[in-house]
């Protein structure tokens, strides 16, 4: 924003005026001179020297000592407004003009001569005032400390979003870095989180979003030779253990195995295994994800919830083991107050008994297509109830075997189509 402004000090007589060729003025009349008044003299020279100095673009902008902070123009505060998110709308002052503007920004933070993280952005502003900075059109990148981590692969995760605000988060003393707009994650285990608004703590070595923010996760990337399945989910918040590979999820997630062809070991699972609970826990090294329901919680009616295309079974815990071993190849374990109930297909005739089971434990074998129920295991068709040490039953219902019986059943008991 300039401004110009200019002044003249020149005095006309008001007198018409002579022209040389004239002569001397008619004779009769008196001639008088105009004199100039020093005062005014100063005084006009008082007014240009204020107006050039008083007026000039910089103290406009600078304003009084009591506001000396630099204010946007109107249309120019619009315009801004409307392009930023609207979390960094509230946080960063828009009406003020930045101290530093950087296009092209980057910037490496390193500890004990080690590269921790670095920003790059298309532009980044910083407030010295509020200790903040924003930058737009970000890419983030997050290095492994190779002693702590416990991995070799030295593969950083990687963060892109349309903004992002580095500095004081909340008040707190603590450095972070904050990403709004279409927050894309790539873990070094190659899982994709897709979600609104991420936080990275570097002095936590996490990558947050609290619960009021839907997560998605994507495990197409993730997978190893030998894994099961593809695993993606969702999930009302998450915390990412950057040095662990450890991924929470924080709130009512649903987890979906879904089988792949090249399942080592697996030719009989579920083309789709999906997975409800409070919430849950995927190692990303170890291959495993651990579901409960609240913790402390008395309400009978909580369960760990999971669906395949013939069962539905229920627990208070379960284990999905995505890359299952080789010499026990149960790829799914419940654990306390267990059910497994049958699905009927829609051609199932209306007169199909419906069969289900209860016990403590159960196990899902990925080679055999067997479950194993444990712990004072029943199974129940009609009026009909077993009862043994163990209960294998096949996933559709169609075969039990059991060890140890001590009840019976009529002989066409797992025989009849579900």
């Amino acid at each position: 924003m300039s401004e110009t402004s200019n002044a003249t000090g020149v005095i006309q007589d008001p007198s018409p005026a002579r022209n040389a060729d004239t002569g001397p003025a008619p004779s009769g009349k008196k001639t008088h001179r105009r004199v100039v008044n020093p005062v005014l003299i100063l005084l006009t020279g008082a007014i240009i020297l204020f107006q050039v100095i008083g007026l000039s673009p910089k103290n406009l902008e600078l304003g009084t000592e009591s506001d000396n902070e630099p204010l946007l123009d109107p249309q120019d505060l619009t315009l801004a407004q409307s392009a930023l998110h609207p979390l960094v709308r509230e946080r960063i002052p828009v009406h003020k003009v930045p101290e530093y503007t950087i296009e092209q920004f980057q910037y490496t933070a390193l500890l004990d001569q080690t590269k921790v993280w670095r920003i790059m952005a298309d532009r980044s502003s910083t407030y010295q005032k509020e200790n903040i900075t924003h930058a737009s059109s970000v890419t983030l990148y997050i290095f492994p400390d190779l002693k702590s981590s416990g991995t070799k692969t030295g593969k950083a995760s990687v963060i892109t979003a349309q903004e992002a605000l580095y500095g004081n988060h909340a008040g707190s003393e603590e450095q972070n870095i904050e990403l709004f707009g279409n927050v894309e994650v790539t873990t070094a285990e190659g899982y994709i989180l897709r979600s609104p608004y991420f936080i990275y703590r570097p002095n936590l070595k996490r990558i947050q979003a609290p619960t009021e923010y839907l997560v998605v996760g994507l495990g197409k990337e993730a997978r190893q030779k030998g894994d099961l399945g593809e695993l993606n989910f969702t999930t009302q918040g998450i915390d990412i253990q950057i040095e662990r590979g450890i991924i929470s999820l924080l709130l009512n997630p649903v987890v979906t195995l879904q089988r792949t062809a090249d399942g080592r070991n697996a030719p009989k699972i579920p083309e789709q295994t999906e997975i409800e609970s409070h919430h849950a826990k995927i190692d990303t090294r170890k291959r495993v994800t651990d579901f409960e329901i609240q913790k402390g919680s008395t309400d009978p009616n909580e369960f760990v919830r999971i669906t395949q295309p013939q069962l539905y079974a229920r627990s208070r815990r379960a284990t999905l083991k995505l890359l299952a071993p080789t010499t026990a190849l149960d790829y799914l374990h419940l654990e306390e107050d267990v059910l497994i109930k049958q699905r009927k297909s829609a051609t199932a005739s209306v007169t199909a008994p419906l069969r289900y089971a209860t016990g403590g434990k159960a196990d899902f074998n990925a080679q055999s297509n067997l479950i194993v129920l444990k712990e004072y295991p029943q199974i129940y068709e009609d009026q009909n109830t077993m009862t043994g040490e163990t209960i294998q039953i096949s996933s559709d219902f169609d075969s039990v075997e059991i060890e140890h019986s001590n009840a019976f059943a009529t002989e066409d008991f797992g025989k009849r189509s579900p």
